[in-house]
């Protein structure tokens, strides 16, 4: 469904490389960062590292390395992307920025590190609609990706019972973490359970919703 949309704009095949990638298909690319900082770019121009001054202390090889054949995830929407050197951590956060389009509405990007088995949530991903970039803080180097979380949590909401009104927002509210909050068990009004306890007892749906939500009614018939 929605998710076709999302696989439109992922990664094209690098080329012009100085060394292979691991898949043996499109090769990494690679650019010397200094103590001054500096950007290092994807071949197809979507992934950007933006180094600051001081992100580290000696000249270094940064290499970036899609992996082509690495198995998807479900909620996967980009390539696997080997930054390198592995294990590289970094004096000051280097800011990872992803150009991501044709994402349909009430869906949220975020960057995941993919060191095991299950993907994680870089803390202080955010995703601007606006622009179509995905970004994230790197404190350290290893295999990253984009995915998307906001569209499975409305579904499961909504199909939890939760109305639009209360699913679309509480999934596309970030808490302190950057991550949503948990839509999973949406609240119930006591006025419509009311309304319907009382129809399902045989009540006409003008006099239950009379009893429950006039005066006193209180959500109770």
């Amino acid at each position: 469904m929605m998710r076709s949309l999302m696989f439109a704009g992922v990664l094209a095949a690098l080329v012009g490389a100085c060394s292979s990638s691991e898949s043996g298909g499109p090769a990494m690319v690679g650019t010397e960062i200094t103590e001054t900082g500096g950007v290092v770019t994807s071949e197809d121009g979507l992934l950007t590292l933006a180094f600051p001054t001081g992100a580290v202390s000696e000249p270094t090889f940064i290499t970036v390395d899609p992996i082509v054949d690495a198995t998807p995830f479900e909620d996967q929407v980009s390539e696997v992307y080997d930054l390198g050197p592995d294990g590289q951590t970094f004096d000051v956060p280097v800011t990872l920025s992803f150009q991501m389009d044709a994402i349909a509405a009430d869906e949220e990007l975020y960057v995941a590190n993919l060191d095991g088995a299950t993907p994680v949530e870089v803390e202080g991903s955010s995703w601007d609609p606006e622009t179509g970039t995905v970004t994230a803080p790197l404190t350290h180097f290893s295999r990253y990706g984009i995915f998307v979380r906001a569209l499975r949590c409305i579904v499961d909401c909504l199909d939890a019972g939760g109305e639009r009104d209360w699913c679309v927002p509480c999934c596309l509210e970030p808490t302190a973490t950057g991550r949503p909050l948990d839509c999973s068990d949406p609240p119930v009004d006591p006025v419509r359970a009311c309304i319907e306890a009382c129809i399902s007892a045989g009540g006409d749906e003008r006099t239950c919703t009379a009893r429950c939500s006039g005066p006193g009614g209180g959500g109770r018939p």
